[in-house]
C-alpha cells in the first residue's frame, strides 16, 4: 500500500446524541427518621448462672441381647504353605524365570547380605557407642580422637553448636 493515502473514518456520528433523562421524583408523605438502638456498652454481666436449673440427664443402660453359646469347630493343624504356592502370581513367575536363567547358565545367582554395619567414616570399623558418639551431626571417633569426648563436645559448644538452628 505504498503511496496511497488511506482516509481515517471520523470518530463522530452521523446522528446527534438524544437528550439526557432525568430519574423520576418520588416525594415521600412522611420522612424516614431511622431510630439508634440504645447504648449499651458496660453492662455485659459476665459468669452470672441462670435462675432456671437444667434437668439432670438420667443415663438409661443399654440392654445388650445374650446369645446363645455357638460351639467353635477346632481345625486341624494346618501346615504352612510353600513359597511357590504363597506368593503372587507375578513373583512367582519372576522366581520361575530366575529358576531357568540359573539352570540354562550354569550360574548361581550372587546372594547379597542386606544388612551392612555403618562404618566410621576416619577409623574404617564399625560405629559402635562404645568408641564413637555423635554432637549435632559431628562425629567423634575413639581412635583418631586427640581429645577426649568431653574436651571435643565443649569445643564445640563454644563454636556455637549448642543451639539448633532456626530455619
Amino acid at each position: 500500500m505504498q503511496g496511497i493515502r488511506l482516509h481515517k473514518p471520523a470518530m463522530t456520528s452521523q446522528v446527534p446524541l438524544a437528550l439526557p433523562t432525568s430519574l423520576p421524583t418520588i416525594i415521600f408523605q412522611q420522612p424516614f427518621i431511622y431510630q439508634l438502638p440504645d447504648n449499651t456498652a458496660g453492662q455485659a454481666r459476665v459468669g452470672r448462672a441462670s435462675a432456671s436449673q437444667p434437668t439432670p440427664v438420667v443415663r438409661q443402660p443399654i440392654p445388650i441381647p445374650i446369645l446363645p453359646k455357638i460351639p467353635i469347630p477346632i481345625l486341624p493343624n494346618i501346615q504352612p504353605k510353600t513359597l511357590e504356592e504363597s506368593s503372587t502370581r507375578s513373583q512367582f513367575y519372576y522366581m520361575k524365570r530366575k529358576v531357568t536363567d540359573e539352570e540354562a547358565t550354569g550360574m548361581q545367582r550372587k546372594q547379597y547380605k542386606r544388612f551392612k554395619p555403618i562404618k566410621c567414616g576416619k577409623c574404617g570399623q564399625e560405629r559402635i557407642a562404645q568408641t564413637h558418639k555423635q554432637y549435632y551431626g559431628n562425629w567423634w571417633c575413639k581412635a583418631t580422637a586427640v581429645t577426649s569426648f568431653e574436651k571435643w563436645e565443649e569445643d564445640f559448644k563454644q563454636k556455637g553448636y549448642n543451639k539448633k538452628k532456626i530455619l
